[in-house]
């Protein structure tokens, strides 16, 4: 009797040491199954996500900084490149151009914060509009330092979540989405705005005692990258100048063009 009960219990430990090695042998392929899914994910899938991602992410920055600064050439040019807060600044009223002259003259100082002051604007509105990161926690900084105009952004987190048979993980990547550009490679030239109110003034007090001032104005000024109109008005000249190349930019109205910029402004007589 104690024999038969011996036999049973072996039987029976025995079925369990059985059922443990098969219970064991199921865990371990689906674990073995799920790593491989796993690794299959991160060396297939992911990585590919990310560098896409990150490719088309810095492209679309690059292209931003290219239409922001465009947009703050415009506006500057549209500004007639001087701080309107001046008091020194007074207006022609028969078009309505601002004066320049010595109290109201373009400065390299003002023409910088402005450029800063309309590329941030621009670029922040680029940014909100990129429809694959969450661009609201990257803040950028932009500082412009010999022409090249540098965007610092904050680090971001790009994270990528799977789901594989038995477990969930998660991959994530890091980049520093930052850019520069260097703006003269885009026909961006601050100083002109310097240069133009130079040689417009020198040239109208070399030309005072021609008997045709206009025809000795046009003769003898001469711009690389704008062309301009010139009339004179009583004691004031004025001048309309435009670029030779063509710019994208958004008009006062919000519509986008490629047009020429054009600087308006008067100078009087002296």
């Amino acid at each position: 009797m104690i024999n038969k009960q011996n036999k049973k219990a072996s039987i029976f430990a025995l079925g369990m040491v059985l059922g443990v090695i098969i219970l064991m042998g199921i865990a371990w392929y689906g674990f073995a199954a799920t790593n491989k899914n796993i690794y299959k994910g991160i060396k297939i899938i992911d990585p590919l996500n990310y560098k896409n991602l990150k490719d088309n992410f810095a492209l679309y920055l690059n292209e931003s900084a290219k239409l922001s600064a465009s947009q703050s050439f415009y506006e500057i040019a549209k500004e007639t490149a001087i701080d309107k807060e001046n008091p020194g600044c007074n207006i022609y009223s028969g078009k309505d151009y601002i004066i320049w002259s010595q109290e109201c003259k373009p400065e390299q100082k003002i023409i910088e914060e402005m450029f800063i002051k309309y590329y941030n604007k621009s670029f922040n509105i680029l940014l909100q509009e990129y429809p694959l990161i969450d661009t609201e926690k990257i803040e950028y900084n932009h500082i412009l330092e010999e022409n090249q105009i540098n965007s610092f952004a904050s680090l971001e987190k790009i994270k990528t979540t799977k789901k594989a048979v038995f477990a969930t993980y998660n991959v994530s990547y890091e980049f520093d989405p930052s850019t520069n550009l260097d703006i003269k490679k885009q026909e961006i030239h601050l100083e002109d705005f310097i240069s133009i109110y130079q040689k417009t003034t020198n040239q109208i007090k070399i030309c005072k005692e021609e008997e045709n001032q206009l025809d000795c104005i046009k003769k003898n000024l001469e711009f690389e990258r704008w062309i301009f109109y010139v009339d004179k008005e009583g004691s004031f000249f004025i001048f309309e100048f435009k670029t030779k190349k063509y710019f994208f930019f958004e008009n006062v109205d919000g519509r986008e063009r490629f047009n020429p910029l054009k600087l308006n402004f008067a100078i009087i007589e002296e």
